[in-house]
């Protein structure tokens, strides 16, 4: 044992080693190939342009719909590009910024793994646990087929949120109840679908492990971790909830293409589908994208669960057992493959919000995340004779899941293709050959000007169209505001992040035509005085009536009484997560530390699962 102290101490640096072996590929002089890959990027040039104008939290954005404006980050989570940002600020590029955001995030994910992992697992399979779920299939499709920002940048949120609210059941203190709630409130500042399916999966998980415990305090302290993180984060998703209604989000989110019976995922899928950069179509001959759970989670999966059969004397009167939190993520495993199929399908029709998640097989999420705990239990269940041979064992997983997924790690690169119009993958050495007639480089076409002059909408449909509009903007406007008695532009001013005021002279009562969508937030003072406002019948634009004379007009995007209830909820919260974090650090003192998780290396003993050779 002490000649692998060293190899203990540093062995998440193994998780490390891997993601970066395989994850150089990653940083190269292009953008990333995925589906979204060019909305994500013009996404973060929006972002960036907001937060440089002092826009803190944009929900608010003017370049979209060719200059009209869109409140896309009122509804679609911003931490993803917050991250992003940071990049950016150091220097980086659009492109170059999220290839950073998305490796970082990538490892980060995998390091939350094993960091849960340590809680019921020896060394050597947490680490197994962390690479199983770095390159899972599903987490490889969303890095470099789908290029999901936010759902990929969610992986890190399902294992830290069980570490901190359900962990914290049996290791209570403050770091458990401060990163729980963080984790919580998260989720849905990352992307919504992710926090919808994987909320029910951590509470569910919180009171498993208190019926273990026996503890209904300790299942309170966790219920309060949960709801302090979705309390501090209401300032987003409390609105966004509310006034879904108020743009095309059900239309365009649940209808045509996007209706969820489309795209269940057939049995077979779940244990091999080609790998391909394509989309996901109905049938299973036409899907161009692997739905795969992978074939060496597959292979630790199966191996776990004939092992706890096996020994299944041996475990069932012990509730700290640590096969126990591994049935746990049996149970997540299963039922998140079960939401795939169409076996499915009556409870997709009875639980109406499901609508919004689209595609079933995004809960190929949580099976990457059960399958890759399950799959790496088995290296703990097998009562090895010394512990080097556990960690020769994860080693053996590591290879088989470079061997399998290694070149499903290496990106494409996102390329403009003239004659299709369309961003095309291209392999990463192809790219010296490409004929310049054809193919253009995609970093060319990420400006601020390109997303305005183009009517870029910032997601493939009309997701966050306010419903006021009767008739999309087909070209970009001539002026962002003109009387329309005189169609003359009045001379305005920037005062601040989507503020502005304007100086009208009129000689007789007059409209003013503000060309920004009309959306719940915006207000108009004349004068300093709070003033009416109108809606243009055509684009759905906000017009102020304007008396005769010279008048001084101010418009600018503000909140909401809603908003400003959901703000106060968050500030609140934030009290009353330094408050409990405080209390569960307090309850813990002097409370002895639980013992790590030792590698099993004495067949028949105590620790072991396999039965010993009196039984």
């Amino acid at each position: 044992m002490t000649s692998l102290s060293h190899i203990d101490r540093w062995s998440w640096l193994i998780v490390v080693a891997v993601a970066v072996a395989l994850g150089a590929p990653m940083f190269g002089p292009y953008l990333i190939y995925g589906h979204s890959a060019d909305i994500d990027a013009y996404r973060l040039l929006v972002f960036d342009a907001a937060i440089r104008t002092g826009d803190l939290f944009p929900r608010w954005v003017p370049h979209y719909y060719f200059g009209y404006g869109s409140p896309i980050f009122h509804f679609y989570g911003p931490l993803p590009y917050y991250v992003a940002e940071a990049f950016v600020l150091a220097g980086a590029d659009a492109a170059r910024a999220l290839q950073c955001t998305l490796f970082a995030t990538w490892l980060a994910a995998a390091l939350a793994m094993f960091l849960l992992a340590r809680d019921f697992l020896s060394r050597p399979a947490s680490v197994a646990a962390g690479v199983l779920y770095l390159l899972a299939p599903y987490h490889l499709v969303d890095l470099n087929v789908r290029h999901a920002l936010g759902e990929h940048v969610a992986f890190i949120w399902i294992p830290l949120a069980i570490w901190g609210c359900a962990g914290g059941i049996k290791r209570p203190g403050a770091a458990r109840f401060a990163v729980g709630a963080l984790a919580i409130a998260a989720l849905p500042l990352t992307h919504n679908i992710t926090a919808m399916i994987s909320l029910p999966v951590i509470c569910a998980w919180c009171a498993f492990d208190a019926y273990r415990a026996r503890s209904v305090g300790k299942l309170a302290l966790a219920a309060l971790s949960v709801a302090s993180g979705l309390a501090v984060s209401a300032f987003f998703w409390l609105p966004a909830f509310v006034e879904k209604d108020l743009v095309f989000a059900r239309e365009s989110l649940t209808e045509e293409f996007f209706q969820f019976g489309h795209h269940f995922v057939h049995a077979t899928q779940l244990f091999w589908s080609p790998w391909g950069f394509g989309g996901s179509r109905p049938g299973i001959a036409d899907d161009r994208m692997s739905f795969q759970i992978g074939l060496v989670h597959w292979a630790g999966v199966l191996a776990t669960l004939t092992l706890l059969y096996v020994t299944r004397k041996r475990w069932r009167a012990d509730r700290s057992h640590p096969a126990w939190p591994s049935l746990a993520a049996v149970a997540v495993f299963a039922g998140a493959a079960f939401m795939t199929t169409p076996a499915s399908v009556h409870v997709w029709h009875n639980i109406s919000l499901l609508s919004f998640v689209q595609f079933p097989w995004r809960f190929l999420t949580l099976a990457a995340f059960g399958s890759s705990l399950v799959a790496a239990y088995a290296i703990d269940a097998i009562p090895w004779r010394a512990p080097r041979w556990a960690w020769f064992a994860t080693l053996a997983v590591i290879g088989a899941c470079a061997v399998a997924y290694g070149s499903w790690a290496r990106p494409r690169a996102a390329m403009w293709h003239h004659e299709s119009r369309h961003v095309t993958p291209v392999k990463i050495a192809d790219i010296r050959t490409l004929d310049a007639s054809v193919y253009g480089d995609m970093r060319t076409r990420l400006t601020l000007a390109h997303v305005v002059t183009s009517g870029d909408t910032g997601t493939s449909r009309d997701d966050y169209l306010p419903r006021t509009v009767n008739e999309k903007p087909i070209e970009t406007t001539d002026a962002l505001a003109w009387v329309l008695e005189t169609g003359e532009e009045p001379t305005i001013t920037r005062v601040g992040p989507n503020r502005f005021r304007f100086d009208v002279s009129t000689s007789s009562p007059a409209h003013l035509l503000f060309n920004q969508f009309s959306f719940p937030g915006w207000e108009a003072r004349i004068d300093g005085e709070d003033a009416d406002t109108l809606i243009d019948n055509r684009h759905g634009a906000i017009i102020v009536p304007v008396p005769e004379g010279r008048h001084e007009v101010e418009i600018a995007f503000g909140s909401t009484p809603l908003r400003d209830s959901a703000n106060r909820v968050s500030l609140y919260a934030i009290v009353a997560l330094v408050a409990g974090a405080l209390y569960a650090g307090f309850a813990n003192r002097g409370r002895p530390k639980p013992p790590a998780v030792p590698i099993q290396s004495n067949p028949g003993g105590s620790n072991s699962l396999l039965p010993s050779s009196s039984t």
